[in-house]
C-alpha cells in the first residue's frame, strides 16, 4: 500500500511538472475520439440503411412516390389561384388506381407521418403515428424485438373495430404487447392493439418527403419512436408506396413514372439504393484516409510529448534513480501515466460522443459497442507505439544511461 502511494505521487509530480503539455495532449485524445467516432457512426448510419432496403423486401418491388405538397404549393403562390397541392395528390392517386386495374403494378398505398401533442402529453414520450396499408406492410419484413409483425400477428388482431400497430423501442415502457390504446386522429377515434415491439434502432418508412433531392437517408429513418398503424391513411396528402408486380418490373417502373412525373417525384427503392451505396463508397475511402492519419497524428504526438518528458524531466528521474527506484518501476510509472493521458480523455470522448447522438436522435448516426471496440483498438495502439521504446531502454543493459546528465 505504501509503494502505490509512493507511485502515485510521482506521477501527480510527473504531470503537474508538464501540465500545460498534459493538458494540450488529454484535449487532442478527447477531440480525436470524438470525431472518429461521429465518422464511424456516419459510415455505419449508410450501411445500416443500404442493409434494410435489401433485406426489408424494398429494393426490387416498390417505388417511392414523394409528396406533392412542395411543388404544387409554389405553383399556388405563383398563380395566386386555388390550392393545387390536393389536386396534385388526387391526381396521383387516380392514376395509380388506374395502372393498379391495367395490372400495370400490382398495388399501391397512401401513406403518411403525422404527430400527437396529446400522446406526449398523456405518456410523456414523443411519437410519431405512421399509417400505412395493411397489405403493404404485410410485404415487408421489419425485425422485432418482441411481438409479431403484420404478417404474422394473430388473426384476432384484424378485428373491424381494432388496428393492429407496432411501436419502437422506445415507446415500449409506455405499452406492452396486447395492451390496447386510443387515439382521435382528425376527429376519428381509433382503437389501437399493440402486436409488436421493433429491435432498437430498427429503420423504417418516412412518407412526408417529397422533391427531387430526395435520398434513402430522408425516406427511411430511425423506428425508435414511431408507431406503425395498419391503416391507410384518408386524406388527400400524404406520399404513395407503390408495389410492382413479380414480372415486368422495368416497364412498370417506367409506366408509373411517366404518369405522375409532372405532378410528383417517384423514386425507385433500388435507385435511392444505388445512389446511397455510390456516397458510402466515397465515405469509405474518406473516412478510412482520415482514421489512418488521425491514428500516426495521435501516435507522433504522444510519442514526442513522451519524448520532451523524459528530457525535461531527467534530474528528476535521476534523484528518484539515487533514492533506489529501478529502471523498471520507472518505466512502469510512465505506462501508468500514459493510461491516465490516453485512456481516461478517449472516455469522455466517447461520453461527449453519445451524448451527442442521443441529443441528435441518432439522424444520420448510428452509435454503438462497436466505437467502444474501436477506439478501444485505437488507444491500445498508441499506447503501445508510446511506450515501448522506455520499456526497450529499461530492459538494455545500462539502465543508468536512461538518466545521464549533461
Amino acid at each position: 500500500m505504501n509503494s502505490l502511494i509512493k507511485l502515485s505521487c510521482i506521477i501527480i509530480k510527473n504531470i503537474r511538472c508538464s501540465l500545460a503539455q498534459n493538458l494540450m495532449m488529454v484535449l487532442f485524445t478527447a477531440t480525436a475520439v470524438f470525431f472518429m467516432n461521429i465518422s464511424l457512426a456516419s459510415f455505419r448510419y449508410g450501411n445500416h440503411l443500404n442493409e434494410f432496403s435489401k433485406t426489408s423486401g424494398l429494393y426490387d418491388s416498390f417505388i417511392f412516390v414523394g409528396d406533392s405538397v412542395k411543388r404544387a404549393y409554389a405553383e399556388y403562390q405563383e398563380s395566386g389561384g386555388e390550392d393545387l397541392s390536393r389536386k396534385a395528390n388526387e391526381y396521383v392517386a387516380e392514376e395509380l388506381e388506374q395502372l393498379k386495374l391495367d395490372g400495370t403494378i400490382a398495388d399501391y398505398t397512401r401513406s403518411c407521418k403525422v404527430g400527437d401533442e396529446a400522446f406526449h402529453k398523456e405518456t410523456g414520450v414523443d411519437a410519431e403515428f405512421c399509417f400505412i396499408k395493411p397489405d403493404m406492410l404485410k410485404e415487408l419484413s421489419v425485425p422485432v424485438a418482441e411481438g409479431d409483425w403484420f404478417d404474422t400477428c394473430p388473426p384476432d388482431y384484424w378485428k373491424k373495430d381494432m388496428v393492429p400497430v407496432v411501436i419502437g423501442n422506445n415507446l415500449k415502457s409506455v405499452y406492452g404487447i396486447g395492451e390496447v390504446f386510443t387515439r382521435d386522429f382528425g376527429g376519428v377515434k381509433m382503437k389501437c392493439t399493440v402486436t409488436g415491439i421493433l429491435e432498437h434502432g430498427t429503420f423504417f418508412l418516412n412518407p412526408n418527403v417529397g422533391g427531387s433531392g430526395m435520398d434513402l437517408n430522408s425516406v427511411v429513418q430511425s423506428a425508435d419512436s414511431l408507431v406503425i398503424v395498419a391503416q391507410e391513411y384518408s386524406d388527400s396528402y400524404g406520399s404513395f408506396i407503390v408495389r410492382l408486380p413479380e414480372k415486368n418490373r422495368a416497364a412498370s417502373e417506367q409506366a408509373v413514372l411517366g404518369k405522375i412525373a409532372d405532378v410528383s417525384d417517384a423514386f425507385s427503392f433500388r435507385h435511392l439504393t444505388d445512389k446511397a451505396q455510390e456516397d458510402n463508397s466515397y465515405g469509405i475511402e474518406m473516412q478510412t484516409t482520415l482514421a489512418v492519419l488521425a491514428l500516426l497524428i495521435c501516435i507522433a504526438g504522444t510519442a514526442c510529448g513522451n519524448l520532451l518528458s523524459f528530457v525535461r524531466g531527467k534530474k528528476r528521474q535521476a534523484v528518484y534513480f539515487l533514492c533506489g527506484m529501478k529502471p523498471g518501476t520507472g518505466v512502469f510509472c510512465m505506462a501508468l501515466e500514459n493510461l491516465l493521458k490516453l485512456y481516461l480523455p478517449a472516455a469522455a470522448g466517447l461520453y461527449v460522443f453519445f451524448t451527442f447522438c442521443r441529443r441528435q436522435e441518432y439522424h444520420d448516426l448510428y452509435p454503438g459497442a462497436y466505437n467502444v471496440w474501436i477506439t478501444g483498438a485505437f488507444i491500445t495502439v498508441i499506447f503501445a507505439a508510446s511506450t515501448v521504446r522506455p520499456f526497450s531502454i529499461a530492459k538494455g543493459p545500462v539502465p543508468l544511461d536512461t538518466i545521464r546528465l549533461s
